[in-house]
This record gives C-alpha cells, sequence and structure tokens, in this order.
C-alpha cells in the first residue's frame, strides 16, 4: 500500500526529502518510490484542506515537530489519540497501542497547556489530518518529535534544532518503510 507522509514545514521534511530523493510535482508535493509527501503548511485549516485532496488508496502519516513538558527533546512520540486543544472531549482514536494524546491548537502556544494526560503533545495539524482521514475512510498514524516545552523559549528551540528534528523524523520514517 502507498504511504502519504504529511508534514507541516518544508525545512522538518527537508532530510527526509533528501534521503528518500523525491521528485517535486507541480502541486507542490513530492513522490518517493512507495508514496507521496504533502508539505501540508501549518495549521489546522491548511492540514485539513492538503489531506481532503490527498489519495485515499494509501496509509497517511502525520509526521513532525510537538511541543510537550511531558516528555524530552528530541523524544520519538508515536500517538495514541488526538484532539483539538480548545475541545479535548472530541478525539479520534489513531493507534489502541500508544497512550499519547496529541492536542492540535489553533496557533503556536507559549504555555503549558492545562491538560489531565500525563503523556500528551501538542502540535497545530495532526487533528485535522485525523479528521479528514476518519471522513475519509482512510487509515492514518502520528509520529511526533518533541522540539520544545510550549514555553518563551518554544521559537528559539525550535529554529535552533530543527536540522536535529529533521533528521530524527528522516530516520523514523525510513525505519518504518523498510519494515
Amino acid at each position: 500500500m502507498k504511504t502519504i507522509l504529511f508534514i507541516a514545514t518544508l525545512k522538518e521534511a527537508m532530510s527526509l526529502l533528501h534521503a528518500l530523493e523525491t521528485k517535486k510535482l507541480s502541486n507542490g508535493s513530492y513522490l518517493f518510490d512507495g508514496g507521496e509527501i504533502i508539505i501540508c503548511g501549518m495549521g489546522p485549516e491548511a492540514a485539513y484542506i492538503s489531506a481532503k485532496g490527498a489519495s485515499k488508496n494509501a496509509h497517511w502519516i502525520n509526521v513532525g515537530i510537538a511541543g510537550s513538558t511531558a516528555y524530552e527533546q528530541g523524544s520519538i512520540v508515536r500517538v495514541g489519540r488526538v484532539a483539538r486543544l480548545e475541545n479535548p472531549l472530541d478525539y479520534i482514536v489513531v493507534d489502541d497501542e500508544h497512550l499519547a494524546t496529541l492536542y492540535t491548537a489553533s496557533c503556536p502556544i507559549y504555555s503549558a497547556p492545562s491538560v489531565s494526560e500525563e503523556h500528551y503533545v501538542v502540535d497545530m495539524e495532526g487533528f485535522s489530518i485525523a479528521k479528514a482521514a476518519r471522513e475519509r475512510g482512510v487509515s492514518c498514524s502520528i509520529l511526533k518529535v518533541v522540539s520544545d516545552y510550549c514555553d518563551e523559549a518554544s521559537h528559539e528551540t525550535i529554529l535552533a534544532n530543527l536540522p536535529l528534528y529533521s533528521a530524527k523524523i528522516r530516520d523514523q520514517i525510513l525505519a518504518s518503510l523498510v519494515k
């Protein structure tokens, strides 16, 4: 089965694009042997629009960076369920085997969110991609690299470490594609 990877920014995807020897298409997505990478843009709306237009004949994976105070920076987190930060009771289960909850915020957050889960991460795209997958009957996984602690230093921390996070994304996806 074909794999479609949704990644918010080109900087997050750069290391993976090189490793997979992708070919850029006119629509801005990138083809590789076995699938496609879609740079969906930042935020829930951009991610949803990108996902609604993606092929249904694939397994979708949302991969990228996320903030958290529950994990160390650089940790790889496989998400079990995803919800909007503004409405945490409306959630989607994407993987029964993993504990982490991903909360999708509508904008960057610079203070730890008030959540009840011990294992959580926060991004800006995951819920929208999972929602589009559910609506279209597509299987979906979410994999995040913890980039920051949701604090005042988040922006600088992300910029300083983005090449490292991009490499971690590459390594995790390459390992999963080999299986």
